[in-house]
């Protein structure tokens, strides 16, 4: 309540600032200007309640993976990437750190087409295997009857 009422109070005071030129050009950092500026504040009551999120990451991630033992399609319960994000909101970890969801599932691409390329070699080789043991069998057979 007291961090909504702060943040509330200090965007309508910088909104009226800016609206009365109390700032000028020179003054203004080119980042703020023109920007729509939203003021955040944080309790210790509200980092508290973001740590238990971390925690309850934790906690879930252990019942989800012995769930999922028992019946696979129960892993498709949580949502990995905001449940993931959530917990590391909760211990502090720096939005920069993190990759946005266009980013992961560009990264995700990128690991399925490494996969498919590493199959699809396995598969040659294996294929290159076969047609050398057939090439020395037919000349194996060849021998004999030759």
């Amino acid at each position: 309540m007291e961090v909504e009422y702060n943040g509330q109070l200090m965007e309508m005071t910088f909104n009226t600032l800016m609206q009365g030129n109390a700032f000028s050009a020179r003054e203004m950092p080119e980042e703020l200007s023109g920007a729509s500026v939203e003021f955040k504040f944080t309790s210790p009551l509200q980092q508290n309640e973001e740590r238990k999120d971390a925690q309850t990451y934790v906690e879930t991630s252990g019942l989800l993976a012995q769930a999922a033992e028992l019946d696979p399609g129960l892993a498709d319960m949580l949502d990995g990437r905001e449940a993931l994000r959530d917990a590391l909101k909760g211990v502090g970890a720096p939005e920069t750190w993190l990759h946005d969801d266009d980013e992961m599932d560009e990264l995700a691409a990128q690991r399925a087409q490494a996969a498919q390329a590493a199959q699809l070699m396995d598969t040659l080789e294996r294929g290159g295997q076969v047609a050398e043991q057939v090439g020395r069998g037919a000349a194996a057979v060849s021998e004999a009857t030759g």
